[in-house]
Order: structure tokens, then sequence, then C-alpha cells
């Protein structure tokens, strides 16, 4: 069962592409498409503990190269981070403005975009170094970001899934999510696994 993106009329609408939808709460996955249909549940078994900062508000998670790339939030302490998968340690870390909060994380070729959560800004770095290079503009919340090697698939905390330009962050089309026809709200990070969008949801 498959979804089509809504198509907006921003730039890029055309290419879009037919994606299957998987969105979880806590430990549930729901079947493909997020449509209404049955609710598959998962047994997860943990296959090994890693070491971490147990102050780090954690809002987005990437792995790349051996390494974890991490943002974290709250105002005042947020960051986003390169840590050692196998101690723990934060090997790069570079501080966010005292007035941003910092929340999902993506990774788009050699950089990351991190969002913010009430501040409408999107903050890219580069790998590696985590320099910032650049920033986006946009209207809403920022909660959790995905990248499939195409599009950008970014949560504001409502029942919606907005997909974006990785090269302009401007919107090329809307996924609504239900369960059991009923919106699923508080979608929160984002994982893209091959054909599938994984979505936490909040509390």
């Amino acid at each position: 069962m498959t979804r089509r993106p809504q198509r907006s009329s921003g730039a890029g609408g055309g290419r879009l592409r037919r994606r299957r939808w998987a969105c979880a709460p806590v430990l549930l996955l729901f079947s493909a498409g997020c449509g209404g249909g049955d609710v598959t549940e998962y047994e997860i078994e943990v296959l090994r503990a890693l070491p971490h900062d147990s102050t780090a508000y954690t809002q987005g998670l990437v792995l790349h190269d051996g390494h974890f790339f991490e943002s974290t939030g709250r105002y005042g302490q947020s960051t986003l981070r390169r840590v050692d998968m196998a101690t723990g340690a934060v090997l790069e870390s570079r501080s966010l403005d005292e007035d941003l909060f910092g929340e999902g994380l993506a990774r788009v070729g050699d950089s990351l975009v991190q969002l913010t959560w009430k501040e409408g800004k999107a903050i890219v770095y580069g790998i590696p170094g985590l320099d910032s290079i650049s920033a986006f503009e946009y209207e809403g919340e920022g909660w959790g970001l995905c990248h499939d090697g195409t599009s950008l698939y970014m949560s504001d905390g409502s029942a919606t899934l907005t997909v974006r330009d990785p090269e302009t962050f401007q919107t090329t089309g809307t996924v609504p999510v239900t369960r059991n026809g009923f919106s699923a709200r508080d979608l929160n990070e984002l994982e893209c696994v091959g054909d599938h969008v994984w979505a936490n949801v909040y509390l």
C-alpha cells in the first residue's frame, strides 16, 4: 500500500516520488500507508547499550562515518555534537545561540541540517568540522527531520509531515498521517529508512 504525498504549488513539486510510510509511537509501528489499516506491533530486542551523556536533552540523532551526530535541546544549552559511539565522549560540539532550542537533525551529503523548535530557523553545518555554513527559514515549529536521498521530511508536532527540497528548504508537499482513521498527532523524531519514514510519537 502506498500513499503519494500531496503536491503543493511550491518549487520542485514535480520531484516527489511515491513512498510508503511507517509511523511509530514508542514501540508501535503502523502498517505501510498510515491510512487507517491494521496496526502492526513489533517486539524490540536490545542488542547493546552504549554510554551517553545523561545531561544531553537529545532531539535528533544521525549515525555517519562511525560517529553519532547529535542535536540537543533546551534554551541556553542547545548544541550540535559529534560523539564517539563506543565511549560516548563528545569529540566536537557547537553551541546554539541562547534563544535557539535545538531539535531534529538530518544529514544531506556533506552537511547536517538542524531544526530549531519555535524559532523558524534551520542551521546548516559542514562535515567535518561542524562549521555553520548557512541557514534556512521556515514557518511553524520544528520537531523531527530526515532525508531519504532526494527529499527532506519534517515534523512539527502535528499530524502532517512536510516534504522539503534539501537545497532550498522550500515545501514541495505534505503527508497527512492517520492511525485507524484518526489523526496521529505529536509526530516527533523521524528516520528515513528504505521506503519508509519512521516517526516517534512524543510522550
